[in-house]
């Protein structure tokens, strides 16, 4: 099943995504495809999953087998996002490149993921940081320094750090989520605690 692939190993999720998109030629890479779709999802009005493809796949090739394949995993890849990003449980996780890529390819992508993300957030209505809540307006202000973050770094305390910086995106995400979509009061049958 495709969407299972997305859920159980972000690695090879991002490796299969990426290879498909190189056929498809794509606009983007695996990261900047979540990153964006990400972005979208978490912005003030949204775009639909066909617009958002539409961005990816915007230099043709999806008319051809490669393309439709292309399609499906972004689909899937849009309903598991969508998923994550929406779960109680917190399973959102960010796709990048799995820990047997160097460290520097690894924190490419990461500043990829988010210059896409503050891309679909723009997609998706936001035209203004000062609009936001304050603590969505430092989560993207602090996605906009790490689009230039030192790739060359290496050694224990470099990974250490990356690792840092994953779990404080994924959080951050779902932060900007949740204070440009809260989610409803939960009412229970008129009952009321006092």
């Amino acid at each position: 099943m495709i969407s299972h692939d997305f859920q159980s190993d972000e690695g090879l999720a991002h490796q299969l995504l990426n290879e498909a998109l190189t056929r498809a030629n794509a606009a983007a890479d695996a990261s900047q495809t979540h990153g964006m779709l990400c972005g979208v999802l978490c912005a003030p009005h949204g775009i639909n999953a066909e617009e958002w493809m539409a961005e990816i796949l915007d230099h043709g090739g999806h008319t051809n087998a490669s393309g439709s394949q292309c399609r499906r995993l972004l689909q899937a890849l849009h309903e598991d996002t969508v998923h994550q990003i929406g779960d109680d449980n917190m399973s959102f996780r960010l796709l990048l490149p799995g820990d047997g890529e160097s460290l520097a390819n690894r924190a490419e992508a990461l500043a990829a993921w988010c210059e896409s993300f503050l891309y679909g957030m723009a997609l998706g209505g936001l035209e203004r940081f000062e609009d936001l809540p304050e603590n969505a307006r430092e989560i993207l202000t602090d996605m906009a320094d790490f689009t230039r973050i030192d790739t060359e770094e290496d050694g224990e305390a470099a990974e250490h750090a990356y690792v840092e910086l994953v779990e404080y995106l994924r959080m951050g995400a779902l932060l900007v989520n949740a204070e440009l979509h809260p989610a409803p009061p939960d009412h229970r049958g008129g009952e009321s605690l006092h």
